[in-house]
């Protein structure tokens, strides 16, 4: 009995609270109707829109090109060798050069620098030699 009056009175209760909605909902839509909203509009004046914009900004989508400073190549002095081929024995493994420096003949290994130069390749007439990316070509003498 107590759950039933208490069902009874919720259902009371959401029927007084869906009539006040309604009421609202159709009690003031007939005011509007009958209601006329008055609005001071001024008239918007034309205003020259040139004398407004500063123009006087940069171009933010402007590509810029960095100019790259021109280098200038160091330029090799070409030192030819100071030394004179004079001819080459050929062992069993390897060939041993005959070199004339300064008047003094040496012998040197095929594998051996020469005052800073790479023996490249040895041949019978003559041997190439290398210093700083530069090839030099010697003669038998």
């Amino acid at each position: 009995m107590q759950k039933n009056s208490i069902t009874y009175l919720l259902i009371i209760l959401v029927m007084v609270v869906w009539g006040i909605v309604f009421y609202n909902i159709f009690n003031h839509s007939d005011k509007n109707k009958n209601e006329q909203v008055c609005l001071n509009i001024q008239p918007h004046k034309k205003e020259n829109m040139r004398e407004k914009l500063l123009l006087n900004y940069k171009n933010p989508f402007r590509i810029i090109k960095k100019v790259k400073p021109k280098i200038k190549p160091i330029e090799v002095k070409k030192e030819p060798p100071t030394f004179k081929y004079k001819g080459f024995i050929q062992g069993a493994k390897n060939k041993v050069l005959i070199i004339e420096n300064n008047g003094v003949q040496e012998i040197v290994n095929s594998r051996h620098n020469l005052l800073g130069f790479k023996i490249i390749s040895i041949n019978k007439d003559s041997i190439v030699v290398r210093k700083n990316k530069i090839n030099y070509s010697l003669i038998k003498n």
